[in-house]
């Protein structure tokens, strides 16, 4: 509900013309994060105070010129306050089985020898599967 009140802020016509300026079928995140911002009425220079990057950086964010690493995005979308999903246009759907029944992803070796040995051997939920035992 909150972020339906937030986006209906920026006027549609300048959405519109946003979206209008980008190729390809799904938003940039670049796009995401200058609707974000203007829909809040914040200018660059705050933004890139908050998540502590000069505002060049921050334009070359918005302009799709440069991609924030993961520390960056972790801190708009907190700033914004919405998930990393909303600020990058993820929008995730479970993978299915040709029953409609949800696929478990099972964790590729290497992940697997990273999660063990974060964990130091105890078992780790993730999305209510058991890892050592996929």
């Amino acid at each position: 509900m909150r972020q339906n009140v937030i986006i209906e802020a920026v006027p549609e016509d300048l959405v519109h013309k946003l979206t209008k300026e980008k190729t390809g079928d799904s938003m940039q995140v670049g796009l995401n994060i200058k609707i974000k911002r203007i829909g809040r009425g914040y200018t660059q220079e705050e933004i890139a105070d908050a998540i502590g990057v000069a505002r060049s950086t921050y334009t070359r964010y918005e302009s799709d010129k440069r991609l924030p690493d993961i520390y960056k995005l972790c801190a708009l979308a907190d700033y914004f306050d919405v998930s990393l999903d909303d600020l990058v246009g993820r929008d995730w759907k479970p993978k299915k089985d040709h029953k409609g029944r949800n696929i478990a992803i099972k964790p590729q070796p290497k992940c697997r020898g990273i999660l063990e040995k974060v964990s130091g051997g105890s078992r780790i939920k993730a999305e209510g599967h058991d890892i050592q035992r996929l």
